[in-house]
């Protein structure tokens, strides 16, 4: 499957004091860059949820926040005594440099990180909810991501087969535009009084058939496109992949404008160009 790399999620699970929410918002970037916005508490395991998230995102710009929510009827003011105590060893330490220093007060102290909040023995079942809750948002992240790319697959193979259209389009043309060029001369050649060899005239012709020559071009568009089709049935992360094929596609239909010989030819490749630029455009939003 095609994954995109924008998407939204959302899930909640209960704990015996309130609940605790995880949102997952995810935009395109070049690499996996992980943001976390997380209540003082749970501070302290944001490697677990990097490591989790990093275990099924492979790219995008992707924001975790997390959020603990209390029951009204719970007291929320509860004092964590490990954090108290904390406090007190660190205040006489100082006081021992310092003993003129202004001691902690109450306020000091109930601003304290980890001073209020959940209770020390509810921490593991936070942490435990907060993973389960972070899973269940990395899967519906994905189903989103995923309906997404399905759409931008769509587009692309929707595109691919114009290219490859015009690439139909284009490959009997040369022959003609040869001929042409030989009548061109010879009509030329005749309006002058003109005598030249029939060598010389070959040589022209070789000459100019060589500067418009694209069966080489079609090929490897040809190829391309089969490499792209290739790409976009495999599994695993595909984005980066398209990118370098995008590049290749422009280079060929760079090659293929330089060398058109009549405005049929100039006109598909602008189209060609066109295309390959509407499937770049795509081509970004997958993961």
């Amino acid at each position: 499957m095609t994954y995109s790399m924008t998407g939204y999620s959302y899930h909640e699970i209960p704990t015996t004091t309130g609940s605790v929410t995880v949102e997952l918002r995810s935009v395109n970037h070049r690499f996996l860059e992980l943001h976390f916005r997380l209540p003082d508490i749970l501070r302290q395991f944001e490697p677990d949820y990097r490591k989790i998230i990093s275990s099924q995102l492979n790219r995008g710009k992707v924001e975790c926040k997390i959020i603990l929510n209390t029951h009204e009827n719970l007291n929320p003011q509860e004092i964590s005594q490990t954090a108290i105590f904390a406090l007190k060893k660190l205040e006489d330490q100082v006081s021992k440099y310092f003993p003129d220093a202004n001691r902690l007060t109450t306020n000091d102290v109930l601003k304290a990180p980890g001073v209020l909040g959940t209770q020390e023995e509810n921490l593991d079942e936070v942490f435990a909810k907060s993973k389960g809750a972070l899973d269940q948002a990395i899967d519906k992240m994905r189903i989103s991501r995923g309906n997404e790319g399905e759409k931008l697959e769509r587009v692309i193979r929707e595109k691919a087969a114009e290219i490859h259209e015009l690439v139909i389009r284009i490959s009997p043309k040369v022959p003609d535009i040869i001929a042409k060029f030989e009548t061109k001369i010879r009509d030329k050649l005749t309006e002058k009084a003109l005598d030249i060899s029939d060598e010389r005239l070959a040589q022209e012709i070789v000459l100019f058939a060589s500067k418009i020559d694209i069966e080489e071009e079609l090929k490897r568009l040809e190829v391309h496109l089969s490499s792209l089709n290739e790409i976009l049935s495999s599994t695993g992360p595909k984005g980066k992949k398209l990118d370098f094929l995008m590049q290749e596609l422009n280079r060929e239909a760079n090659t293929l404008g330089s060398k058109s010989a009549d405005i049929e030819t100039t006109n598909a490749a602008i189209e060609l160009k066109v295309a390959i630029e509407q499937i770049r455009e795509q081509v970004q939003n997958i993961e």
